[in-house]
């Protein structure tokens, strides 16, 4: 998934790039001093931390994100996490700070927990992976001349497709058992109701820094 973001990120921007060179004839009209790779680092819902490499082109019309991150928590014997990756292209109307852009990724929600199955002790594993979609606005501020930026956006997560993967470590006498069949059955039900239910999206706060 990371390999083919990073090859469709690599296309927009050569396309884009290309446009621009091609119409590049004056550029009196815009304020951006060149185009700019940068690094970044934000917090926000559902994905709590992430990492990301940006580009804001020198039309000041286009910039384009991709991000990855995880973030997980743990208990004696219960373990939950999520992960994403994606690829963001975003426009800005004014070349300026706001934005409406589109997020393009993979989620994986994960879980693991010990429990007693048939008097027998079992770890259960659960990961739920979904392919989305997040129309968003926002602004960044700080990116016309290089330097220190920050952003913020806001939008909703909407699922394109789910999956669920349910494995455990039991031995095939206990899988056998109805307890362990409806377990399944369970688990697979609620985890495609969980990966297609849309989500809010914020990023509360990004920051980074564009060379």
């Amino acid at each position: 998934m990371k390999t083919t973001l990073a090859l469709l990120l690599s296309v927009l921007i050569s396309s884009f790039a290309l446009a621009n060179d091609g119409g590049g004839g004056s550029s009196s009209g815009s304020s951006s001093s060149g185009s700019h790779f940068g690094v970044s680092a934000g917090l926000g819902i559902p994905h709590p931390l992430g990492f990301g490499l940006d580009y804001v082109m020198s039309n000041g019309l286009f910039s384009f994100g991709l991000g990855t991150g995880s973030y997980s928590l743990k208990s004696s014997d219960v373990s939950v996490g999520i992960r994403h990756t994606e690829l963001a292209a975003r426009y800005h109307p004014f070349k300026g700070s706001f934005y409406a852009g589109a997020l393009f990724g993979q989620q994986n929600l994960t879980g693991e927990q010990t429990q007693s199955i048939s008097g027998q002790s079992v770890t259960v594993k659960v990961d739920i992976k979904t392919m989305y979609a997040t129309p968003h606005v926002g602004w960044m501020w700080g990116i016309d001349g290089g330097g220190v930026f920050a952003s913020m956006e806001f939008g909703y997560q909407l699922p394109l497709s789910a999956s669920t993967d349910f494995t455990t470590d039991a031995p095939s006498i206990v899988q056998s058992t109805p307890e362990y069949v409806t377990l399944d059955k369970d688990v697979r039900d609620v985890g495609d109701k969980i990966g297609k239910t849309g989500l809010p999206f914020m990023t509360l706060l990004k920051i980074g820094w564009l060379f």
